[in-house]
C-alpha cells in the first residue's frame, strides 16, 4: 500500500508481549502483525485520511486504555512485512 495511514500501537522485540493488546482488541477490524528488522510491530486500521486516524488513535486510547498510538503513514511502510 502507498495511500492512506495507519495505526502503530506497538513495536516489540518478544512476539509473545504482543499477547495481551492483540487480546483486548480482539473486537477490531484491521489489526495488522508486521515484522521490520528484529521487531514486532502492531498496526491497526487503513485511513485515507491522516486526521480520521487521529481520531481512531483517540478512541483507542479510552476505549483499551492504551498508549497513543503513532499515526503513520503506509508509504513509509514498504519495508514492513506482514505476519499472520
Amino acid at each position: 500500500k502507498v495511500k492512506g495511514f495507519t495505526l502503530q500501537l506497538a513495536s516489540v522485540n518478544d512476539k509473545d508481549s504482543l499477547t495481551p493488546i492483540l487480546v483486548k482488541l480482539a473486537q477490531e477490524p484491521q489489526v495488522y502483525i508486521m515484522s521490520y528488522k528484529q521487531r514486532h510491530v502492531i498496526l491497526l486500521g487503513d485511513f485515507e485520511t491522516a486526521s480520521a486516524a487521529s481520531a481512531k488513535a483517540k478512541s483507542l486510547q479510552k476505549q483499551y486504555g492504551l498508549a497513543a498510538p503513532w499515526v503513520r503513514k503506509w508509504a513509509d511502510l514498504s519495508d514492513y512485512k506482514r505476519q499472520d
